[in-house]
């Protein structure tokens, strides 16, 4: 699959984004993937929801309720794959880790550095909601959060989950996951809050749900590009 890259530089951050073939309507984003006219609006790939999902997340659109992280702010286009044009009315729901590695809502596991087996809980914020979220889409089937980068945990490579329910509907609900490029990833991780914890040491094939699976990776990584002082990401889904 070809790939375009581009590097922007903001306050000594250099972002490299891959932008692979692969959605439809939004050209005009220079964040968006591009789907070309004789492509099908296939299905999104599916991910597991992992451990974290919560119930009844807060209607908004920013997520962060203070958190520090480099703010991200992210578009999704939802669309109906069936009809192959932009779906309204859909609730799009995302939530994922804060710099340290950490989810609300829950009580964290923790995973062996050198097993990846699960090694008890720690981190219980069950009291908390940062980072978690949903939206309503629009008429042209667009949803918009301000999030942060999402930190890393033993286990996983960086990503943000991602819920869509067409019409309200329990049963069309689709779960998939969202990457981040490694290239913007080493440059957000060397600064704060993040340089603490240092780079993600877990190489690509032993991400627990990917598996090192480079088409899965590249077909969910979401392009980034400079926002003033932040990064911006913008993805179509098909569900």
């Amino acid at each position: 699959m070809h790939r375009r890259k581009f590097i922007t530089r903001t306050s000594g951050l250099m972002l490299a984004a891959a932008v692979p073939v692969r959605a439809l309507g939004a050209q005009d984003d220079e964040t968006s993937k591009v789907m070309l006219p004789n492509m099908s609006c296939r299905e999104t790939r599916r991910q597991t929801p992992g451990p974290y999902p919560t119930l009844n997340t807060p209607l908004r659109s920013d997520v962060r309720e203070g958190v520090e992280g480099a703010p991200l702010r992210l578009k999704l286009r939802i669309h109906d794959s069936i009809a192959c044009q932009p779906a309204s009315g859909a609730v799009v729901e995302i939530w994922q880790s804060d710099a340290e590695g950490r989810y609300s809502g829950v009580e964290n596991i923790r995973f062996d550095e050198v097993t990846l087996q699960p090694a008890g809980a720690f981190a219980d914020l069950r009291d908390q909601m940062f980072l978690r979220g949903h939206q309503i889409s629009d008429d042209t089937g667009v949803v918009e959060f301000t999030s942060i980068f999402p930190g890393w945990y033993f286990g996983r490579l960086p990503h943000i989950h991602v819920r869509v329910i067409m019409g309200n509907i329990e049963w069309t609900r689709h779960d998939t996951q969202l990457y981040l490029p490694t290239d913007v990833e080493r440059e957000v991780y060397a600064r704060a809050p993040y340089a603490a914890r240092g780079q993600n040491p877990l190489p690509p094939e032993r991400d627990l749900v990917t598996k090192g699976d480079t088409a899965v990776i590249e077909e969910l990584t979401l392009p980034i590009a400079r926002d003033g002082d932040g990064l911006k990401g913008a993805y179509d889904l098909f569900v």
